[in-house]
């Protein structure tokens, strides 16, 4: 049976949702979880209804509103970045199949239905072309590539795999940063999420991005968007944090989430009065050490970058899909 559910009853169902979530291999599980889907869908775009649907252990977590010249857009509740899947659950086949009859019973509400989110060439995106695409017209671009590190197999294993090089620049670091007596404090467990994040914009203040306009935190919808994923996940106990301090003052950070045994990063920055000291590897070197002890199998380093590569262990591509209403 086919439940059409309301965002507040949702909310009564997140614990079977996350179990869908943690199940499906390949995605970016931090993203496509209910806090951050949440916080998009209440922070980053107006004008759009909630379209949440649930058969079993298979979800589709959508929303409706306007996308360029679409006035009509069963779209994921996050759009910015297209991180995150909104059809979840771990049967590729009742998935497939509960997009098909909502797409084709829903019919006149709809113009266009995007699927983002979806592992490149992986065989929930081939079902939903060849099964949707026989009755929509459809379409494949390209997703936001995520960098991603193994720790599955431990953190020397993960060390190993880096070069020379990579290994010798963060020991200098670590030695740098003993001279000056450089602090690292490390927070998880249940937290004040909005504390935490007044803590991190006072460093963003003082980093390179926050001086030169650059910060992500100065656009005002990522601003609320990150006061309330954090709100949630701290609460939840599903922040993790991890702070550089120099005589007492906070001088970096890098912040994340974690859903199961996965880890996502957010943020990180520092101090510019600092950069000598290679405090961004160094605070992604202390956090992947305490994600390793709490049993973290799965570093997701966010949107690819260059300067992730050193860290990375393999890039996971995704794809989105679009479906138009003939």
């Amino acid at each position: 049976m086919i439940e059409h559910l309301s965002l507040e009853m949702f909310q009564d169902d997140i614990e079977d949702f996350e179990r869908s979530v943690i199940a499906m291999p390949d995605i970016s599980t931090v993203c496509t979880a209910s806090d951050w889907q949440i916080a998009a869908y209440e922070r980053l775009s107006d004008h759009r209804e909630s379209r949440i649907i649930r058969r079993d252990t298979t979800w589709m977590l959508f929303c409706i509103g306007p996308v360029n010249r679409y006035r009509r857009v069963l779209q994921p509740f996050e759009m910015s970045w297209a991180f995150g899947t909104p059809l979840v659950g771990e049967d590729i086949e009742a998935c497939v199949q509960l997009s098909l009859e909502v797409l084709l019973q829903d019919r006149p509400s709809w113009e266009m239905a995007v699927f983002s989110g979806l592992p490149e060439d992986g065989a929930l995106a081939i079902e939903l072309l060849r099964t949707l695409g026989a009755h929509f017209h459809s379409e494949s671009i390209a997703g936001s590539h995520c960098d991603q590190a193994f720790l599955h197999d431990g953190l020397d294993a993960w060390l190993e795999r880096r070069s020379r090089n990579f290994r010798v620049s963060l020991r200098k670091s670590e030695r740098a940063a003993q001279e000056q007596e450089i602090a690292f404090e490390w927070i998880d467990g249940v937290c004040d999420g909005a504390a935490l994040l007044e803590r991190i914009f006072q460093i963003e203040r003082r980093s390179w991005k926050g001086e030169s306009g650059k910060s992500i935190y100065r656009n005002l919808p990522y601003r609320r968007f990150y006061e309330t994923l954090c709100t949630r996940m701290g609460k939840r106990g599903l922040l993790r944090a991890i702070f550089a301090q120099h005589e007492g003052k906070d001088i970096a950070y890098a912040f994340g989430g974690i859903v199961g045994s996965v880890y996502r990063g957010f943020q990180i920055s520092y101090n510019d009065q600092f950069a000598a000291l290679g405090l961004g590897n160094l605070l992604q070197w202390w956090q992947m050490q305490k994600l390793a002890e709490e049993g973290i199998t799965l570093y997701d380093l966010g949107m690819e970058m260059a300067y992730k590569k050193r860290w990375a262990d393999r890039l996971q591509r995704f794809q989105t899909l679009l479906f138009v209403r003939g």
